[in-house]
């Protein structure tokens, strides 16, 4: 289990601060240093110990406090961060949109792939846009449930085109309308990344996103045709992945670069995909309504 926890601050506090940046790695700093009681945060490596943690780091105001690994695991180890995969290739989206090489989150997703014929297309499946993939309202037939019930995945693993055995699934429900957890989206997204940008979404991450972080060591899987996996599969250093938060912590903003409209667009989606998640399931427990976090 990788947590990474960051103390927080209102922003105008933040604002009043001198800014501290990771770059090229963490400083470190006392607890005490930082407002923070040692004697706490040596309970909670032990509890970590207790509930089989892998790392834990906790940064407060710009500074690593607490950095702790547990056997057989160490900071240079980079780690499976499973579906927070998902959250860089959202992150990369919104870079696309910033940019204008995303015209609009309410494109339809198939106008990107008008060489290919998928099979079901009916008026639901055209009706699919960008901003369904991101709120997991696609609509499309998925089967990703707990416990054993992950038959969609198994499947698709089994396949060589990915986004063919995506999009070929049919609809159950008509886009917007429900949400459901579905790992095929955020492949897509993935598509549409090497779509836009004639690259796959890792080499578009290193010039655009891990490199600016001072990001290099990780791995990222492809996908048989050479995407790369948009769901999960994705393995970060503990300190690499604390950056990704200190970077939305900052709005956007790494050292004194102009905000690159990430912050904004990623507040906007939570708001989006709370509200829709919360008229389709008030009876259910709510997931994390902007990042997927292992």
């Amino acid at each position: 289990m990788l947590l990474a926890a960051f103390g927080l601050l209102d922003a105008a506090a933040q604002e009043r601060m001198a800014t501290v940046w990771p770059s090229p790695d963490w400083q470190t700093a006392s607890p005490e240093d930082e407002g923070m009681d040692s004697e706490a945060l040596a309970k909670l490596v032990v509890y970590g110990s207790a509930r089989s943690f892998d790392s834990l780091l906790i940064a407060r105001h710009g500074r690593l406090v607490l950095d702790a690994y547990y056997a057989p695991y160490s900071a240079n180890i980079p780690h499976a961060v499973n579906s927070t995969t998902k959250s860089i290739v959202a992150t990369l989206i919104a870079m696309l949109h910033a940019d204008g090489v995303l015209d609009s989150l309410d494109h339809r997703v198939l106008d990107y792939f008008p060489d290919r014929d998928f099979a079901n297309a009916d008026d639901g499946k055209k009706a699919i846009t960008v901003q369904h993939l991101l709120n997991m309202t696609s609509g499309l037939a998925w089967d990703e449930g707990l416990g054993e019930h992950w038959r969609s995945l198994t499947e698709l693993k089994r396949s060589r085109d990915w986004v063919r055995f995506i999009l070929d699934r049919p609809m159950a429900n008509q886009p917007g309308e429900t949400f459901y957890y579905n790992s095929g989206n955020s492949h897509l997204l993935s598509a549409l990344i090497t779509r836009l940008t004639g690259k796959p979404a890792e080499d578009f991450a290193r010039s655009r996103l891990f490199g600016p972080l001072g990001i290099t060591n990780y791995s990222w899987p492809r996908d048989p045709l050479g995407q790369s996996y948009g769901g999960w599969g994705l393995s970060l250093k503990p300190r690499d992945m604390a950056k990704i938060g200190y970077l939305y912590l900052r709005r956007g903003s790494w050292f004194y670069r102009a905000r690159n409209g990430v912050s904004d667009w990623q507040r906007r989606r939570a708001r989006r995909k709370f509200e829709v998640y919360m008229r389709r399931h008030r009876d259910e427990p709510p997931s994390r309504p902007d990042h997927w976090v292992n």
